[in-house]
């Protein structure tokens, strides 16, 4: 078999892709949703995390340099002897290097092919057709599939270790050209007869990657479901990509309004819930700083909030992201721009529930957690892009929006001796249970950690009445 060399690899994309990947123990990798492993690295039967760290590095320099798997070899002599990767062994080292040098070439080839998508809306799928050639993959050789069709996020490459399976795109005209059919109906997990090099019949079988290659990687770097992460694993992996974008310049000159939403929706979308970042829509229509339908439509308000130390959300946002890109501390309201966003994010990623009327204590209960949440979570944007938080125990203290509400939640956390530790617990619940229902959950999670049982009810009830004066809401912890 020729000695293959990344030479040939779409290097800006593939290195991006690579750079951005969290090392981490095997227990780890194999603890998250599979769809999520595309943006972690390591390799089983390593218990160093060094060395899962070195050889992270060593194949990120084949991919840099255009190193052969015999080239690669070298710059980790002593991991191959430790993990006994010679002789016989050696076929499974070979495997690592090609598996994760084919895995970062179609991460990189498939933002390619999403620039080209308008030009060349198809794409079809190529298999080797050797003697080694799998025989689901044998049986996709030569299909055609839209570029946008949920074939291909099971189905894009590679498929397997060792998978030397390939995606061409192809142009409206080079379809038809060519007599191709364009396939509608995704074929994954049904019966089909595999066929042999010499084209022999063999048993019939469901049609499915090899087993852990089921997800597309691509896709899962590009637009990643950060619910899939376990919270430590995302902040690291945002913190990653945050760098990345830095240092090849994280923020673009952004002179208007539009510039700045096409910037927020491609950039931040990670964050979004479900339905990503359709739209933002800067408005001077409007009593809220910011706001979202939940359908992907986010809602930036372009007036002054005199009572609020003139906080206006769409042009401090649009001076933070100015900001960033100059690499200049964020004032105040600018960072707190910043919050804003992330709250309206918070809120795009919330179980759904009943409409509530805004006086409702279950409405001011979930918009109490969403503001105490994102003034402790925006700095995931700000890493996302880059930058650091500045003045951030400031707004945790002073923040605008639903100040008298989260005032009194904290006063409630405190009472209960209770801070921060909890907030990884108190996001799960936020995004698990039903923006409505949050009083139950939230008392009994408050209950456990505080050792106090018994004083659920009263906690919940409490949580009842975060619209209270701070007097009044005063007499009702006295009874904690």
């Amino acid at each position: 078999m020729p000695d293959i060399a990344p030479t040939a690899l779409p290097m800006q994309e593939a290195l991006e892709y690579w750079k951005s990947k969290v090392p981490m123990s095997a227990r780890e990798f194999y603890g998250l949703a599979e769809a999520a492993r595309g943006n972690a690295f390591t390799v089983s039967g390593v218990a160093s995390m060094d060395a899962i760290v070195k050889i992270q590095e060593s194949l990120g320099k084949a991919l840099s340099e255009g190193l052969s798997f015999e080239q690669w070899k070298k710059e980790i002599p002593g991991i191959i002897l430790k993990q006994g990767w010679t002789g016989k062994g050696a076929r499974r080292l070979e495997t690592i290097f090609r598996t994760n040098i084919q895995t970062a070439y179609h991460v990189g080839r498939w933002k390619q092919m999403q620039a080209v998508k308008a030009l060349r809306p198809y794409w079809q799928y190529d298999a080797v057709n050797d003697s080694r050639t799998r025989p689901a993959h044998r049986a996709l050789d030569g299909k055609v599939f839209p570029a946008d069709h949920p074939f291909w996020d099971t189905w894009y490459p590679p498929n397997g270790h060792r998978c030397r399976c390939g995606v061409k795109s192809l142009s409206d005209r080079q379809v038809k050209a060519l007599g191709l059919t364009v396939e509608t109906e995704d074929p994954t997990g049904r019966l089909f007869e595999p066929v042999d090099e010499k084209g022999n019949r063999l048993l019939a079988r469901p049609l499915m990657p090899d087993r852990g290659f089921n997800a597309n990687a691509a896709r899962e770097h590009y637009e990643p479901d950060l619910s899939l992460y376990p919270q430590r694993l995302r902040d690291i992996f945002l913190k990653k990509r945050g760098e990345l974008f830095a240092s090849a310049g994280a923020v673009p000159e952004i002179e208007t309004y539009p510039e700045a939403g096409a910037f927020i929706k491609e950039r931040l979308a990670p964050l979004a819930g479900p339905s990503g970042i359709e739209s933002v829509y800067f408005t001077r229509r409007g009593d809220f700083m910011m706001a979202t339908n939940g359908a992907g439509d986010f809602y930036v308000t372009d007036r002054a909030f005199p009572e609020s130390g003139g906080f206006n959300p769409a042009k401090d946002l649009l001076g933070a992201l100015r900001a960033i890109r100059e690499g200049a501390p964020l004032s105040f309201n600018r960072e707190y721009a910043v919050e804003t966003l992330q709250h309206e994010l918070l809120h795009s990623r919330q179980t759904p529930g009943e409409a509530l009327d805004s006086l409702d204590p279950r409405d001011i209960l979930q918009e109490t957690l969403t503001q105490h949440l994102s003034r402790r979570t925006y700095q995931r944007i700000l890493s996302l892009l880059g930058a650091g938080a500045s003045n951030q125990e400031a707004i945790k203290a002073a923040g605008y929006a639903y100040g008298r509400y989260v005032k009194n939640f904290g006063l409630l956390l405190e009472r209960l001796g209770l801070g921060d530790e909890l907030l990884s617990e108190i996001e799960e619940l936020y995004l698990t249970a039903k923006r409505d229902s949050y009083a139950e959950p939230l008392a009994r999670l408050l209950a456990r950690r505080a050792a106090r049982p018994e004083d659920r009810p009263r906690i919940m009830s409490v949580l009842m009445r975060l619209n209270e004066t701070s007097e009044d809401f005063g007499r009702l912890l006295g009874d904690l």
